[in-house]
């Protein structure tokens, strides 16, 4: 089985410099630069690997906090209880915890090993010895060995997958059909009329006791999606490595329901790509009243990992286990740093 290594393509020297130990001890590696195929999606390659791997490995750095799809594979990895060892690159314990509290759940009490600037060989015999104190054996053939009976697979709650895999690919799918469906029976009932074979056109021929909507009347659609309107102000707008930045926003709830900071996760991230490759600058998240308006500044020096024309934005998701999906823009500013 392969230990999956989970993190973002800025890691990626780190991620296969950890394969390569990982191979020379008898172990099979997993990264998606080397592993994944043309044609399933990469969504579903990554779910099937984390599925079948005896373990993962997770690199955390400044880049990775940012990453929702980092965050995704963390809460696969957790539903299907797969041993995680966390490894740091230029981030202490305590930073990406304060910075990301909710991989607490599912990271646990593992303990984390530190990438030394030297790079990752002294650290590859603890993390060697790590998978096989979690119980977690190299495979024999690839050793020269023989081969190793398979482990018992993990216990695999009810939907665990399912859930995974139905992202934004399979919604579209899914929506799609739906409104099919819902254009198909509203043919047929708008066809098929009265006793008389006739189509009710005005309010004089709704049901006795009932009042015909008026156009427009349609209720608020539920959900995160158009919620909130916001702005956000970046000073200076160009900057150098280390120079601090202030950080101006304004978000107003345009909907008629309540914003939940237990259900909304409300970010502000920068980098080139922030829904992609984005760090957090903080975690704004409140709740805001149907209506109500937040706003707030705050001047930080962190500026991620990228140089050069970056984007600062407002970003809102829903809260799920071990991270957030649906996430979406609210607010955006550009900025420059300069390296």
């Amino acid at each position: 089985m392969p230990v999956f290594i989970s993190h973002v393509e800025e890691n990626a020297d780190t991620a296969e410099a950890i394969g390569r130990g990982l191979r020379d001890n008898g172990y099979e590696p997993w990264t998606y630069e080397s592993d994944t195929l043309p044609g399933p999606t990469y969504l579903s390659q990554v779910v099937d690997a984390i599925e079948h791997a005896s373990a993962l490995i997770l690199i955390i750095s400044p880049a990775s906090l940012g990453s929702h799809q980092v965050a995704r594979e963390i809460e696969v990895a957790h539903e299907l209880d797969r041993p995680i060892i966390p490894v740091l690159k230029g981030i202490s314990h305590e930073k990406f915890i304060q910075r990301r509290p909710e991989w607490r759940l599912a990271l646990g009490a593992y303990t984390s090993i530190a990438v030394p600037a030297g790079g990752v060989g002294p650290i590859i015999p603890k993390i060697v010895g790590g998978l096989q104190a979690l119980g977690v054996r190299p495979d024999q053939a690839a050793a020269g060995g023989g081969p190793l009976p398979p482990p018992p697979p993990a216990a695999r709650p009810q939907g665990v997958l399912d859930r995974a895999r139905t992202r934004p690919w399979n919604l579209v799918i899914v929506a799609l059909i739906a409104v099919v469906v819902i254009g198909v029976v509203a043919a047929l009932v708008t066809t098929s009329g009265g006793d008389d074979g006739e189509v009710a056109t005005d309010a004089t021929d709704a049901p006795a006791g009932e009042d015909a909507p008026a156009s427009g009347d349609e209720p608020a659609a539920s959900g995160s999606a158009g919620q909130l309107e916001g702005a956000v102000e970046v000073e200076p707008t160009t900057v150098g490595a280390g120079d601090e930045i202030t950080v101006t926003y304004s978000i107003t709830n345009t909907s008629d329901g309540a914003i939940e900071a237990a259900t909304t996760e409300l970010t502000v991230l920068i980098g080139a790509d922030p829904l992609v490759t984005g760090v957090v600058l903080a975690d704004i998240s409140a709740d805001i009243a149907p209506g109500a308006t937040i706003e707030d500044s705050f001047a930080t020096t962190e500026h991620g990992v990228e140089f050069g024309d970056q984007t600062v934005a407002i970003t809102q998701g829903r809260r799920v286990p071990g991270g957030t999906t649906d996430v979406q823009v609210v607010a955006e500013a550009p900025i420059t740093i300069e390296g």
